[in-house]
């Protein structure tokens, strides 16, 4: 089976998913919370059209921040879309935040460590090595004095 058709075949089945699993995430079930990792929904505007994609992720909180990660680096078109666009809507524990998002990944200048809490610049020292065997982050930081949309 060549790579085009593999690829296709995950992006159609997680497509499939993300339209299951969405809907509750939206609503508060597996937040982050209790457990430090839980299920997110990123609302990321698109990279060239600009379209705004809804993308159901798993992601650790700490503090304050969300830790998002993948394998897929490059196949993931969610973490292209931060990296270009890092302005996003988020939604966890039942509503949606504004945040902003810093993406490490190999290849990518490390992010601003200035724009988040204190403890962001250490985050990202510790996450930086691991870009080298593949691992992409993406650190989501509430908007400074933003509050829960209703």
């Amino acid at each position: 089976m060549a790579t085009n058709s593999i690829e296709a075949a995950e992006a159609a089945f997680f497509r499939n998913l993300n339209t299951l699993v969405e809907p509750l995430v939206k609503q508060g079930w597996l937040s982050p919370g209790f457990l430090p990792a839980g299920l997110i929904v990123l609302e990321i505007a698109g990279r060239k059209s600009g379209r705004v994609h809804s993308v159901p992720l798993v992601a650790a909180r700490i503090g304050e921040v969300l830790l998002v990660s993948t394998l897929r680096g490059g196949h993931s078109q969610w973490l292209r879309n931060l990296a270009s666009r890092p302005n996003l809507r988020y939604w966890v524990d039942g509503g949606a935040n504004e945040g902003h998002a810093s993406v490490v990944s190999k290849g990518l200048a490390l992010p601003d460590s200035t724009a988040g809490p204190q403890y962001l610049g250490l985050l990202v020292a510790l996450l930086q090595p691991w870009t080298a065997v593949g691992w992409t982050f993406a650190i989501i930081c509430p908007a400074a004095g933003a509050a829960t949309v209703p």
